[in-house]
């Protein structure tokens, strides 16, 4: 949902605050005063409204008042010096933090972390927070975390409660919050934060995640029961882990208005659905779903218990086909709103969302295809209405279920369907595979030419990632990366060759060579250790952030040459199976970038005692390969072990981490060690 608010930057505000022209005196009615200033605030451009009111406030004393409290009502701070100037105008002048009601805060990525958060490093002091005792409410957009996603180190997310907790004790008025792209540790400390809130009344998420479960006390259970949150506004973004749990929210027993918005192709979880049955006081619900995805609604109200409701409000984005009549039929609404829940409705409401621009950019904007029917009929669609296409942004498609490589006759999507991608930026695709063989496909020349026409249509393509997936040559591979001229990420998962084909001595730095800025090689069990080199042609020079994982008991320490090759490394990723952890001190002696900032070691402990894991770990002799260059400048090393449920592999065990600190002294005594251990 969009957060529109008008731009109040504070840095104009401060113009206000003392002015030479403020001392002279107008004799104007007070009415017609606030009149002038009213019409001034809804002045569009908003920036123009902000500079008019400036003007006013300097213009006479009788404005100067009414004009700081229209411009303070509101707040929108999203750069970082606009935090620091907004903090000290209140330190300055508290008075007009008296003045604000509403705050809206977005924190670039690139500046701050969720997980990394210091608490010198908040954006805004506990002085300048304590103030705003009038703040009714505040919107939080991007405290999320930023570091690459294949980085896995243990998270501090206290600062980031902390934050939250200050505005809670500090505005005991806040009666509305608005959280979007947030990211907490743990699902425990999302309560807590938001049962904080003494007065809250409306709670909007969108897209708010957590890494862990956590464990609630019965203190912050207690905490939470008596909290008087009436509205819950609820976007469900893709790719949320864990899932949505309503009968461990605790702070939800008094919502009586609920909407729920699902991201198109996610569809919805019958387990998220059934602890509506936590909301007893339920009166109004208010859901929207996208194409087939509208199945959802029936799930919803199924699951609904409370004897209160009054309205029930569905909007259906979806483009009109034959389909829609039998789908509707399937649901059964009538038989579910003929439940005992629903015999105090007073209104159903049945939006349908289709043939104009939102509703089609809102069903195309991230396209999912599994299905054959799927293929042809999305193939047909961007065929016949051409503007389609250039609204999908992000493609997944899966050719399991052509089941074998042999039954596929031509390729999956048609060029002539390709080529209107033209905005398409990520791509996603894994190949066919069986479950019951360990051999791989053979390659398809139909897949490869679906594949080309990709990366000739889509210009503007970022991200690529494929999964097992076989070629005929590794110069195909060079080949197709070299068509996508814009590529920064890549990923290569299972991807197998046949052979190496006829490679170019010299290859011309195409446009990928000179963007591709992150790369993920997984390797499948057959081919790699003859086929892949680091050395050959296809990866970029630029490369900044690698990682790799390789077959247990296949890995040679020359496989590791080619890391001398990026002399722009900043972050490594490294996997090893078992007794395949000592080649971690072979794949450093050939890193030569003095750009290396991070380093991440994932150990999988299959088969390994920990006694054993720890002994190998010893022998790598790794602080004294760090104290020397090019790792004089790491800022993060990262260990986690992955160990398998049993009494020596307990992950809460304490010998573990003991032992990684005890082999890793001089990581940890220059504080750059972060080590984890994680129970596959």
């Amino acid at each position: 949902m969009p957060l529109d608010v008008p731009r109040y930057a504070p840095e104009a505000m401060a113009e206000s605050i003392q002015s030479p022209f403020a001392s002279g005196v107008v004799s104007l009615p007070l009415d017609v005063v606030l009149l002038i200033l009213d019409t001034v605030g809804n002045l569009e451009p908003s920036s123009d409204a902000r500079k008019t009111l400036c003007i006013c406030a300097r213009s006479c004393q009788s404005m100067l008042r009414p004009s700081r409290v229209r411009l303070y009502a509101t707040v929108v701070l999203s750069r970082r010096q606009q935090f620091k100037n907004f903090g000290r105008t209140l330190i300055w002048n508290p008075e007009l933090a008296l003045m604000v009601k509403t705050l809206h805060t977005t924190f670039v990525p690139a500046d701050l972390d969720a997980s990394r958060l210091l608490a010198n490093e908040l954006p805004l002091s506990s002085h300048a927070i304590r103030s705003m005792t009038n703040l009714q409410e505040l919107v939080i957009c991007g405290l999320r975390e930023t570091i690459l996603r294949d980085v896995d180190e243990p998270r501090d997310f206290s600062v980031l409660e902390a934050f939250f907790e200050s505005f809670a004790a500090s505005c005991p008025k806040l009666t509305c919050l608005r959280l979007r792209t947030v990211q907490f540790g743990e699902h425990a400390g999302f309560v807590r934060c938001i049962a904080a809130f003494p007065a809250l009344e409306t709670l909007e998420l969108e897209g708010v995640r957590w890494m862990n479960i956590g464990r609630l006390t019965k203190v912050d259970i207690q905490k939470a029961l008596p909290a008087k949150i009436r509205i819950l506004n609820i976007l469900l973004h893709e790719h949320r882990t864990p899932y949505w749990d309503f009968t461990k929210l605790y702070w939800g027993a008094a919502v009586q208005s609920l909407v729920l918005r699902v991201a198109h192709w996610q569809g919805i979880h019958k387990s998220e659905l059934t602890g509506l049955s936590a909301l007893p006081h339920l009166a109004h619900i208010d859901l929207h779903f996208t194409d087939f995805d509208i199945s959802g609604a029936a799930y919803v109200l199924s699951s609904i218990t409370s004897t209160s409701m009054r309205t029930v409000r569905v909007v259906h984005y979806c483009q009109m086909n034959h389909d829609m009549p039998q789908l509707y039929a399937i649901l059964k609404l009538d038989e579910i709103l003929d439940g005992p829940a629903f015999k105090s409705l007073t209104m159903v409401t049945w939006c349908f969302v289709s043939n104009f621009g939102q509703a089609q950019m809102h069903l195309y904007s991230t396209v999912y295809l599994s299905r054959r029917q799927a293929f042809s009929s999305f193939g047909r669609t961007l065929r016949s209405r051409a503007d389609l296409g250039a609204l999908v942004r992000r493609l997944w498609a899966s050719l399991q279920a052509w089941g074998s490589v042999d039954n596929m006759k031509a390729p999956p999507l048609k060029a002539s369907a390709v080529a209107q991608m033209t905005n398409l930026r990520e791509f996603d695709m894994a190949g066919v595979f069986s479950l019951s063989s360990d051999e791989e496909s053979p390659p398809s020349p139909h897949i490869y030419s679906f594949l080309l026409s990709l990366a000739c249509s889509c210009r503007q393509m970022t991200k690529v990632t494929l999964r097992i997936l076989s070629f005929e040559e590794y110069a195909d591979i060079v080949k197709l990366a070299g068509k996508f001229v814009c590529l920064e990420e890549l990923s290569l998962r299972g991807v197998s060759v046949t052979s190496l084909g006829r490679l170019p001595a010299r290859p011309a730095q195409t446009g990928s060579q000179k963007s591709l800025k992150a790369l993920t090689l997984r390797h499948g069990d057959s081919y790699w250790a003859s086929r892949w080199d680091l050395t050959l042609p296809c990866w970029s020079a630029s490369l900044q952030n690698l990682s790799l994982e390789v077959p247990h008991e296949q890995t040679r320490e020359d496989y590791y040459t080619g890391l001398s090759c990026f002399p722009q490394l900043i972050s490594l990723h490294l996997t090893f199976t078992d007794e395949d952890i000592r080649l971690v001190a072979a794949a450093l002696r050939y890193v030569r970038s003095t750009a290396i900032r991070q380093l991440t070691f994932v150990h999988m402990c299959e088969s390994q005692s920990r006694d054993s894991a720890l002994d190998e770990l010893g022998k790598l002799q790794l602080d004294d390969l760090l104290a020397v260059a090019p790792y004089l400048d790491l800022t993060s090393v990262v260990w986690r072990t992955v160990v398998r449920p049993g009494r020596e592999h307990d992950a809460a065990d304490p010998l573990w981490k003991n032992g990684i600190r005890e082999r890793l002294k001089g990581c940890e005594s220059r504080g750059i060690l972060r080590c984890s251990i994680v129970r596959l």
